[in-house]
């Protein structure tokens, strides 16, 4: 079996039997956006106007570490939606490698 000693170029995946041994950082990157469109489809409409900030940790795992209020709307109301919002949409795919687990994500009322 003949080997080639072509140069791979810089920054290119290196494949080893249809093996990547470098992987991009796109499954990072897209992670945050993943994590954001499953919150998203959690909605539920609070009667309330207002914008809650809510923070959240997600484990290895992809199960919610924590989650508090960063900035309260000033409605109870909103705030507890807000909350439950991010709780209903947990657990989260497992975060690939490098990827942010920390969010802090704008929930706003009706």
């Amino acid at each position: 079996m003949a080997q080639s000693s072509r140069q791979k170029s810089g920054g290119q995946a290196q494949n080893t039997a249809g093996q990547a041994k470098v992987q991009g950082s796109a499954a990072a990157s897209n992670y945050a956006g993943l994590v954001m469109r499953r919150i998203q489809r959690a909605n539920r409409r609070a009667a309330v106007k207002g914008v809650a900030m809510v923070r959240f940790s997600v484990t290895a795992s992809g199960a919610l570490a924590g989650v508090s209020i960063a900035r309260s709307s000033g409605s109870g109301k909103l705030d507890g939606v807000a909350l439950a919002q991010v709780r209903r949409a947990a657990p989260f795919p497992p975060p690939p490698a490098g990827a942010r687990t920390t969010f802090t994500v704008r929930i706003k009322g009706n």
